[in-house]
């Protein structure tokens, strides 16, 4: 059983939202929210390593309704990492290149990425090493944009209206460089590639409607202030505590019900895949 329920069958989504627009710019809360109400049903087995963990932000929201931690995440960032053994959310955090994952062979039952994989320039190497260290029958469990994300935005259907096609595709690679986005597949492009590394896909689950990227698009130009703040400051939020209280309230009563919604069947921004290595 490697998902617990279809995510349309939830009687009571849990809100993933507000905690991640207390600390994150709304754009980035509101992608990220809707990529861990996807991963609701994955039944997660231990040992866990989590690709490319980041601060560990997202993971601490992720197993908020969960049991245990994390058993190892790892990420090139020297400074996220540190980040990341505060929140105590891993059991083990290192810092480590995807390239040359400093595990043995068959290492962990699940390995995790969440939208970490279509920022891999070499997805051949990557995708080898997380293969090598995933056991036999172990579950492979990744987050990804696909071609719908750009396809979807504000700016690609302004110019592809009025017939503009090469304007819609340069502003959709504008996009996507600026986000550096090297992997956009769909399902059934990513069956075929995860193929080739012994690992078989075994369900999927699209999400992110067009109406949500449009407006993590809108709110992206906006964020420039907090990744500013980031920089210098190490965190986005300079004022969490005057966010949480005046700002949260409003911005989760606009973003809420584009995080309630579902796509249409096999169309969606990102897609998630749930896969067993053979």
């Amino acid at each position: 059983m490697y998902m617990k329920k279809n995510l349309r069958d939830n009687q009571k989504v849990a809100d993933y939202l507000t905690p991640l627009l207390e600390q994150a710019p709304a754009t980035w809360a509101l992608i990220r929210a809707n990529e861990i109400k996807a991963l609701d049903v994955v039944d997660f087995k231990h040992p866990i390593l989590d690709v490319g963990c980041g601060d560990g932000f997202v993971a601490k929201v992720t197993w908020m309704n969960r049991k245990g931690k994390i058993d190892v995440g790892i990420d090139l960032s020297e400074d996220e990492v540190k980040i990341a053994k505060r929140r105590e959310i891993y059991k083990k955090c290192l810092v480590g290149n995807v390239y040359e994952l400093p595990f043995k062979n068959e290492s962990f039952e699940t390995v995790f990425s969440n939208s970490v994989v279509e920022h891999f320039p070499n997805l051949d190497q990557a995708l080898s090493e997380m293969s090598r260290v995933l056991k036999k029958n172990g579950q492979f469990v990744i987050t990804v944009p696909t071609p719908y994300l750009t396809k979807y935005l504000w700016g690609y259907q302004f110019f592809a209206s009025y017939k503009l096609f090469g304007l819609a595709r340069n502003y959709g690679k504008f996009f996507n460089f600026m986000f550096k986005h090297y992997n956009l597949y769909n399902h059934k492009e990513w069956e075929k590639i995860l193929r080739k590394y012994s690992i078989k896909l075994k369900k999927h689950h699209y999400y992110h409607t067009q109406e949500m990227v449009q407006v993590h698009e809108f709110l992206a130009y906006l964020a420039v202030p907090y990744g500013i703040s980031k920089i210098f400051f190490k965190h986005w939020i300079v004022f969490p505590s005057f966010r949480k209280i005046f700002v949260v309230p409003w911005l989760k009563k606009i973003l809420y019900p584009y995080y309630l919604r579902n796509v249409k069947k096999d169309q969606g921004g990102s897609v998630l895949l749930v896969a067993i290595k053979v």
